[in-house]
């Protein structure tokens, strides 16, 4: 059985998108452990939601939804910066040095395909399978959910 909206899918999915958008927006004001956990859940469904689509056990995919598109590729660029921004940060070398990694492959990976399909550069990443990108953002949100448990002095 594949899971979808069903034939109203038009206005139900307008509607899901502008609450999607509002949610990803308001995220942005949580404080960091939350932003963490937020962050991690994203990347996590931007990983695993696109490989359930090609497998066929979903029947929408997220990335086909314009403006969500766009909000979920600012997110993503987000989560990509905090990644790093806490790695330099981080004492335990063997979670510091793939956050600083992972960090910088995810902005990089998400912001300039994005900047050159609206025509701000001229140039792009050679293409390459969009799962190395799905297993980036998992290996990314775990990442997150690690750095959840190493902040230090943060209220939650």
């Amino acid at each position: 059985m594949v899971l979808g909206y069903g034939p109203a899918v038009g206005m139900g999915m307008s509607i899901i998108s502008i609450v999607v958008v509002i949610i990803l927006l308001a995220s942005l004001f949580l404080t960091k452990k939350l932003r963490y956990v937020f962050n991690g859940v994203i990347l996590l469904l931007m990983g695993i939601l696109p490989m359930l689509y090609n497998a066929r056990i979903i029947s929408f995919n997220v990335e086909s939804i314009p403006i969500l598109k766009y909000v979920l590729i600012l997110t993503i660029t987000i989560a990509g910066k905090e990644l790093a921004k806490e790695g330099f940060r981080e004492q335990n070398k063997l979670v510091k040095y793939p956050s600083i990694a992972l960090g910088i492959v995810i902005i990089i990976f998400t912001t300039v395909p994005a900047l050159y399909s609206m025509g701000a550069i001229g140039f792009t990443i050679p293409y390459f399978p969009p799962a190395i990108n799905y297993w980036l953002y998992i290996a990314a949100g775990i990442l997150m959910f690690v750095g959840v448990f190493t902040l230090a002095k943060e209220g939650f």
